[in-house]
C-alpha cells in the first residue's frame, strides 16, 4: 500500500455531507439569504463547485450530491414563480 496523496476530504461519510446541507439551508433561512449553489460550496469548505460534484465519485455519496444539486434548484426555481424572477 502507498501513502495516500492529496488533501484529506472533508465529509467522511454522505450522512455527514448530507447534515451540512442542511446546516446551510438553516442558516439561510435564519439569515434571509438566497440558496445558491456557490453560497452552498462555500459554506461546506470547498473552494470551488466542482469540489462538490467530485464527492459523486466516491462510495456512497452520488445520491447526497444528487439532492444537494435538487434542493438548490428547487431554491432557484422558487424564485422564479416570485414577483421578482429576474
Amino acid at each position: 500500500m502507498g501513502n495516500p496523496v492529496g488533501r484529506p476530504r472533508l465529509y467522511s461519510s454522505p450522512e455527514e455531507f448530507d447534515a451540512k446541507v442542511y446546516e446551510y439551508q438553516a442558516h439561510c433561512q435564519e439569515n434571509k439569504e438566497p440558496v445558491t449553489w456557490t453560497g452552498l460550496a462555500l459554506f461546506m469548505g470547498f473552494s470551488s463547485r466542482q469540489s462538490i460534484d467530485e464527492y459523486q465519485k466516491y462510495d456512497g455519496f452520488s445520491d447526497s450530491v444528487k439532492r444537494a444539486k435538487t434542493f438548490v434548484e428547487w431554491e432557484y426555481e422558487k424564485r422564479l414563480c416570485g414577483d421578482k424572477p429576474t
